[in-house]
Formats: structure tokens, C-alpha cells, sequence
């Protein structure tokens, strides 16, 4: 009996000492860290290190930096924050959203990224009765190098119209019989019938020469095509845009970059900054310049940028996660815009003094990822709230060329205004007319030239026998 009860104390005993127990370092940070009334904590990393402790089969405890940072190097060799917490007061590990970064490799060990971390835009959607419907609003079927190029094509008609009147000769030989106060197709009548033909309406002036009659055919196919385009798209602008998306000012970070009329920034000197500084990719090199032009453009932490957010015309970026949590809380007045996708990640640091220990995480990490473990508890902290599908409408905005916006700030309009690419068979045609017309319009010159032009018989004004009686008749009355 008493043999059996030591045997049983010492499995107790020894199982006990094959479960280690460590002290983590993490941030308060929602939703990944907050204070629970049943527990110490709540949140995705408490709902991680549970699933990966019953694989791995450890405890651990929680304690919180004194600086509240998730660290950085502002001395040579003196970290602070969590970072610090592992490298001068050896605590194991290091469990929040802290993004892998080369700075922070050197002195701790990191496991594999347990979330993808892209970058995002917080913004705040305009208030719809504070933006009314712009003047321009009309004109958004199209985009501005759409405008540009249908006014370049009638100018350019018009004027060839005009030299179709002056240098074919059976424009002229047409005129014939005719009153004397039709003037055939000067300048003005040559705008005048292309306005007219534009807008489906009729007007005297009207080519009469082969190579006139084969212009006016493709100007007519040309003018149905854009007012057909232009009214399909500006109903289906009406029906399917937000009132309180339509003013915008971007929708990308490929447009936040040129636009001026909202200011952005970061978190100073925090792992986007570092990654926005030494990229060499083009936009974040525009970014990066963007948000230098003023130190006001940088936030201390994450609680200032929400309220700056609210307070002023201004754009955060920062970690796709937390922004898209941030903006399903109440009040609901936050929008998550576009993503960036980088080579980076959260991750769980360890002491590098703990050898093996960032393995052991790793091979836990990957059995939740491939349980879908992770990505439960992210829907779980992150799927819900009031504006869980809030922006998935134009969520695929990816800006214009500049040849369709001409250096103009884009707006969300635009994303499905007619571009140049979607118009260009319309603007085909009316190249096609224009060079078969030329084509014919050389043509008549060199047959006038050759064999002359025929003059068509003169009207006689003669009156027939029925008018000439009822004028007598009149005489007689």
C-alpha cells in the first residue's frame, strides 16, 4: 500500500517536471490582449497560447511591459517594450502582434508568423449630408481622358466636315437649285451638324458628297455608341454608389500617394515606418515622401491615430488586422480601404538563450494553421461587429491611369467610370470613318480633275396647269 502511494508521487513529480512553465511578455492591445472579469486576460493571443499549450504541453503566465511598447532600439544595444522584456530581464517568450523585422532578429529568436500581416488605410468616410452630390456629378460616366478624347474627335470632324465642303466638288455641284441663303458647310454649319447629330437632332446642312455621306455614317454610329454608354453607366452610377462613398478622395494607396486632399501617416518610428523607409518599391517610396512633407503626419501610437482619424481629414496606415477590428467597433464610423501586400508577419520572439524553444513554437503554429485553428479564432475576435462587411463593394479599386485622370485627385467615381480602354472601340470607329473618308475624299478630287464634275440641270420654276388655274380663279373672285 505504501509502496503504491510513493510509485504514484513520483509520476505526479516527474510529469510535473516535464511541463515547463513560461513567462510571457505581452501588450494590452484589443483585440489580441484585454483584461477579461473571469480571467487575467482574453483575447487572440490568450485563445493561441491555449490551443498551443495542449499540443505542447506547457503553462505560462502573463506580465505586461512597464513602457507599454512592443520594442524598439533607442540606444545602442538598450531595447525597449517587449523586446527589451526578453533581452535584459530574460523573460522565454514574447506573445503579441509584433512583426518580424531583421532589427529585431538580431537579439531574440522569432517562430513562424501566425498572421500574415498586410498594410491598410483607416479612414473616415465623409458624412453624406455634410458632402453633397458635387456639381460635376454628371459628367462621372466617363472619365476625364474619356471627355478629353470625345471632344478631340468632334472638334476634329467638325473641321473635317468644313474641309469636306470646301474641297470636294460635288459638295458643291450639289448647292445647285438650291436657295440662295443655304450657305452648305462652312465652319459654323459643320459644328453646328456634328452637335446636332451628337444630341440625335437633325440640321439642314448636311453633306451631300460621297466622302461626306461616309464621314456622317460613322460620326452616327460613333454618337450612338457614347450616348448609349453614357446613359447606361450614369443610371447604373446612381443606382449602385453609396451617396457617402462618391466624394472619397482615394481608394488606394496608389491614389492616397497623389491626391492632396486628405494628409496620412504612421505610427512614428514603428515597424511600418521602418518598412516604408527602406523599401525601394516605388509606391512606398511615394508614400514615404508623402508622409515626410510634415512631422504632424506621425502618431505616437494607435489610440492617437483613431482619434486624428475622427477628428481631422486624415489617413492612417498601419496592420490590415488590427485596422479591419478597429473598424468593426462602435461608433461605426470607420473604414478599412485597399491592401498592400508585403513580405511580412506577426510572430511569437524568444529568448535566444532558449535554445529550441521558437522550434517547439513552430511545429504548434503549424498544427493550428493546418486545423484552421488560428483562422477560427480570428473570426471569432475579428468576424463579427458592426462593419464586418462594410467596403466589400469597392473593395477591388485599383485607381486609373494617369491618361485617364489627368493628374485630376481620384475618387471612388471613378472606379467604374467608362475608361479610355472600355471606349476605345467607339473612338476605333470614328478613326475608321475618318480615314476611309479621307480616302474617298481624295478620290472625288482626282475624278473632278480627270473627267470634270457634272452639273445637274437647273429646277425650272414651272407651274403646272392645277396652280395656274387656282391662281386665275383667285384673280376672278
Amino acid at each position: 500500500m505504501l509502496s503504491g502511494i510513493l510509485l504514484l508521487a513520483i509520476v505526479i513529480k516527474t510529469n510535473g517536471a516535464d511541463i515547463p512553465n513560461y513567462k510571457i511578455t505581452s501588450l494590452e492591445e484589443a483585440p489580441y490582449l484585454m483584461p477579461s472579469e473571469g480571467k487575467q486576460y482574453q483575447g487572440i493571443i490568450i485563445d493561441i497560447l491555449d490551443e498551443m499549450s495542449k499540443y505542447s504541453n506547457f503553462t505560462y503566465d502573463i506580465v505586461t511591459p512597464d513602457d507599454k511598447n512592443y520594442g524598439s532600439e533607442h540606444l545602442p544595444g538598450q531595447w525597449n517594450g517587449m523586446i527589451g522584456d526578453l533581452v535584459h530581464k530574460n523573460l522565454d517568450i514574447a506573445a503579441a502582434p509584433l512583426t518580424i523585422t531583421s532589427r529585431r532578429a538580431k537579439v531574440v529568436d522569432f517562430s513562424h508568423p501566425f498572421i500574415n500581416a498586410g498594410l491598410s488605410i483607416l479612414y473616415k468616410p465623409p458624412d453624406p449630408w455634410a458632402n453633397a452630390e458635387p456639381l460635376t456629378v454628371l459628367f462621372t460616366p466617363f472619365t476625364p481622358g474619356v471627355w478629353v478624347m470625345v471632344a478631340v474627335v468632334f472638334i476634329g470632324i467638325s473641321l473635317f466636315f468644313y474641309g469636306i465642303g470646301r474641297y470636294s466638288p460635288y459638295e458643291d455641284c450639289s448647292f445647285v437649285g438650291k436657295s440662295s441663303t443655304y450657305e452648305g458647310l462652312t465652319l459654323f454649319n459643320s459644328f453646328l451638324y456634328t452637335f446636332s447629330s451628337l444630341t440625335w437632332q437633325s440640321y439642314t446642312a448636311a453633306p451631300r458628297s460621297i466622302s461626306g455621306r461616309m464621314m456622317a455614317g460613322f460620326w452616327w454610329m460613333f454618337t450612338i455608341m457614347f450616348i448609349a454608354t453614357y446613359v447606361a453607366n450614369l443610371t447604373a452610377f446612381f443606382l449602385t454608389q453609396e451617396p457617402n462613398t462618391r466624394n472619397i478622395p482615394f481608394m488606394t494607396f496608389s491614389e492616397l500617394s497623389q491626391q492632396k486632399r486628405a494628409s496620412f501617416g504612421v505610427v512614428k518610428s514603428g515597424s511600418t515606418y521602418w518598412y516604408l523607409q527602406n523599401s525601394k518599391k516605388t509606391l512606398e517610396k511615394r508614400l514615404f515622401a508623402g508622409m515626410n512633407k510634415s512631422d504632424s503626419n506621425y502618431v505616437a501610437n494607435i489610440n492617437e491615430a483613431i482619434d486624428k482619424v475622427r477628428t481631422s481629414n486624415y489617413a492612417f496606415i498601419g496592420e490590415a488586422p488590427l485596422l479591419d477590428y478597429l473598424a468593426s467597433q462602435p461608433p461605426c464610423d470607420l473604414m478599412v480601404l485597399d491592401k498592400l501586400v508585403v513580405d511580412r508577419g506577426y510572430g511569437f520572439a524568444c529568448n535566444k538563450n532558449k535554445t529550441g524553444l521558437c522550434n517547439k513554437l513552430d511545429e504548434a503554429i503549424l498544427h493550428l494553421q493546418e486545423q484552421q485553428k488560428i483562422y477560427e479564432i480570428k473570426q471569432k475576435w475579428m468576424g463579427s461587429g458592426c462593419l464586418k462587411d462594410a467596403m466589400k463593394e469597392t473593395s477591388l479599386s485599383h485607381g486609373l491611369p494617369i491618361f485617364d485622370s489627368f493628374g485630376q485627385d481620384p475618387t471612388v467615381a471613378y472606379e467604374k467610370a467608362v475608361t479610355l480602354r472600355r471606349f476605345s472601340g467607339a473612338l476605333l470607329i470614328a478613326l475608321v470613318g475618318f480615314i476611309l473618308s479621307i480616302i474617298a475624299l481624295i478620290g472625288e478630287v482626282v475624278y473632278a480633275r480627270r473627267y470634270g464634275v457634272p452639273t445637274p440641270p437647273r429646277r425650272m420654276n414651272v407651274m403646272n396647269e392645277d396652280d395656274r388655274e387656282q391662281i386665275q380663279n383667285s384673280f376672278h373672285d
